[in-house]
């Protein structure tokens, strides 16, 4: 996702849609992770997943390196989808 702060809306630049289209082609499952929410509200960031979940149609989730917050859904994620499909 794109560099942004707190009074601009997070978008989807067409290398997002490129690496997703390229992804589909090779049959590989596809994740989203919105990073740098760190500057967004809690509020906000649940919309803006909500927002990219629905024009992407895959999972989406948010991430911040700045606030471990997330950290910890992203590797359960990880790790779920990991022993489900025996990678």
């Amino acid at each position: 996702m794109n560099n942004y702060n707190e009074n601009e809306k997070m978008i989807i630049q067409n290398n997002d849609y490129q690496m997703r289209e390229w992804l589909a082609y090779k049959n590989l499952p596809v994740i989203t992770i919105a990073t740098k929410v760190d500057c967004l509200t809690r509020g906000k960031i649940a919309q803006t997943v909500a927002k990219f979940k629905k024009e992407l149609d895959c999972e989406v989730l948010p991430f911040s390196a700045k606030d471990s917050y997330y950290t910890e859904n992203v590797i359960k994620y990880l790790l779920n989808y990991q022993n489900e499909n025996q990678l």
